[in-house]
């Protein structure tokens, strides 16, 4: 096969992949500028003068590629170049009407657009008619009392004549669909119809040098007729404004605030019953902590048990799919380019600012984009700072086998004093929370009348101690099933809140949960049912209405029941 005709396959080929299911809109443009002679235009036997010129195109995009169609106007001065000709070869200054080259065309063509954020590059080629108009520039003199015509340049004007055009056009949006453009251009009839002139003078000159040509000079001079055919080419450079008309701009999705819906199993280790779960209402569990915060306690509270499902085993829960399980949340891989940068921006500004908890909210998102790999490391950073050290090195090492590039060993340093001042800072805490723990011990503590033992502070990690029955003073009890209950009151992007009121009750533990990028604080563990519920009574009656019972079994959450409605 011919090497052009694959060429044109190839290339009609790659428009219209780019053009199919691309949803077209329309871009109108309107500009005028200064307009130069080139090539048969710029000599000075043909009188053209730099001029201005105005166009007018209507575009129809399909993605990149387009068709663009429209017309213009050029107007070049032609009585100053004639008047400045006959000065200086017959030494006398003529009165010329004013006379232009002028040129109307219409015309069409392809257009190829790039994109760089507000700024586009529109490439085009077109092709269509012109009215060019040639001048009529004639000079006469008295010559022995009769009026003789010493010079004449004119065209033929009766058809019309092929043109194209070329060039690029620079637009900047500076409103919506608003911009400003900048347009060079090539317009000429070449390699089409020539545009035929006729220039008859007498061909006088001052012979005698007396500074100016006589009559008989002039009489005795030779008339020449100089007839040509003349490309017509010029530079336009213009600036306009345009418009576009039904283009969707690729939106930016805002950064989803975190909710307090914790209750949906996240993890390999959660379960979910067949029975559905009733989900905790935003606005409810605000309004409670507000109102625990407050010292406001409502006056009822109801309890709806909704589900009683007696569950003797995980295995004989249903089996649960990846994607009901997977801790990633799946819209991380369904943001564009500029809804990633935006999500990583926030993240920046957030960890810049030591909001490290809006700050994983929002790498979490994008850190298993492969074109975001530095959400990853940035999300590593952030949980060093909430002081969970193990879910940052998890992702530091998955980032580092991705990332190739030659900072990486500066990235490394960066992350080891991040993750030993975290490894520092936990062991501190757990030493404090094991100096208070001992202390409870030694003071023969029962929880039921004494605040927390641990601190509710240590950030990263399920922090769980448990609450003993009656006559047990080692802190541990085992439940006869297996099962085991605790009370969850609240879940919050903070891992080290504090309720002094909620420590008279029980001990008060936190758990992370990746996929909403919060903390679940909970109030237990407690051996029996009845036990649970007794104290959740009391956990609703200190304004948090909407705790309920979460059910574990070998330290997995297998179950929620006792929801509020």
């Amino acid at each position: 096969m011919d090497k052009k005709i694959c060429l044109y396959i190839i290339f009609f080929i790659t428009i219209f992949c780019d053009v199919y299911g691309q949803k077209p809109y329309v871009q109108l443009q309107t500009s005028g500028g200064y307009s130069i002679p080139l090539m048969d235009a710029s000599n000075t036997t043909h009188f053209v003068d730099p001029g201005w010129n105005a166009n007018l195109a209507f575009s129809m995009f399909y993605g990149k590629f387009g068709i663009m169609a429209g017309g213009g106007y050029q107007r070049n001065n032609a009585y100053a170049p004639f008047q400045r000709y006959i000065v200086d070869k017959y030494k006398e200054f003529p009165s010329v009407n004013n006379q232009y080259w002028t040129n109307a065309y219409g015309m069409f063509g392809p257009a190829f657009k790039l994109t760089f954020g507000k700024a586009e590059i529109d490439f085009f080629a077109q092709i269509g008619m012109a009215n060019l108009s040639v001048p009529e520039l004639p000079y006469s003199k008295r010559l022995f009392g009769q009026n003789v015509e010493i010079a004449r340049y004119n065209g033929e004007n009766t058809e019309l004549t092929p043109f194209w055009k070329g060039g690029f056009t620079f637009h900047y949006r500076v409103y919506k669909s608003l911009g400003i453009c900048l347009e060079p251009s090539f317009l000429s009839n070449m390699y089409l119809r020539k545009t035929k002139t006729s220039f008859r003078y007498v061909d006088a000159f001052d012979n005698n040098q007396n500074g100016v040509v006589d009559e008989v000079e002039f009489t005795e001079a030779p008339i020449v007729r100089d007839f040509r055919e003349i490309v017509f080419s010029s530079a336009n450079i213009n600036l306009g404004v345009s418009l576009q008309l039904g283009r969707t701009p690729k939106q930016v999705k805002p950064v989803p605030m975190i909710s307090v819906d914790d209750t949906v199993p996240v993890t390999d280790s959660d379960k979910t019953s067949e029975q559905p779960i009733v989900v905790t209402d935003d606005k409810k569990m605000d309004d409670t902590i507000n109102a625990s915060e407050s010292g406001k306690i409502p006056a009822e509270n109801k309890i709806v048990k909704t589900d009683t499902t007696d569950i003797t085993s995980v295995d004989s829960l249903p089996s649960v799919s990846k994607t009901e399980i997977d801790v990633t949340d799946k819209s991380e891989t369904q943001y564009d380019e500029a809804e990633a940068g935006f999500l990583y921006k926030a993240g920046e500004l957030y960890f810049q600012t030591n909001d490290f908890e809006n700050a994983v909210a929002c790498f979490n998102k994008i850190k298993n984009d492969p074109n975001q790999l530095m959400a990853k490391y940035m999300f590593a950073l952030s949980m060093c700072e909430m002081l969970n050290c193990e879910e940052a090195e998890k992702e530091y090492q998955l980032f580092s086998e991705l990332y190739n590039h030659g900072d990486k060993g500066v990235l490394h340093t960066v992350y080891k004093s991040h993750q030993k001042k975290c490894l520092s800072d936990l062991e501190e805490q757990k030493k404090e929370a094991l100096r208070r723990e001992n202390e409870i011990l030694a003071n023969n503590y029962n929880p039921s009348a004494s605040k927390n033992p641990v601190d509710d502070g240590i950030k990263g990690e399920s922090v769980n101690t448990n609450k003993t029955t009656p006559g047990d003073k080692t802190g541990k009890f085992v439940s006869q099933d297996g099962k085991t209950y605790k009370i969850q009151f609240v879940a919050l992007r903070l891992s080290n809140k504090t309720f002094p009121k909620m420590e008279g009750i029980g001990n008060i533990t936190h758990e992370f949960y990746p996929k909403k990028s919060m903390y679940r604080y909970t109030l237990g563990p407690f051996d029996t049912e009845d036990e649970a519920v007794s104290d959740m009574l009391k956990v609703r009656a200190m304004g948090f209405q909407d705790a309920f019972l979460a059910v574990y079994k070998n330290g997995k959450r297998i179950n929620t029941l006792y929801h509020a409605r």
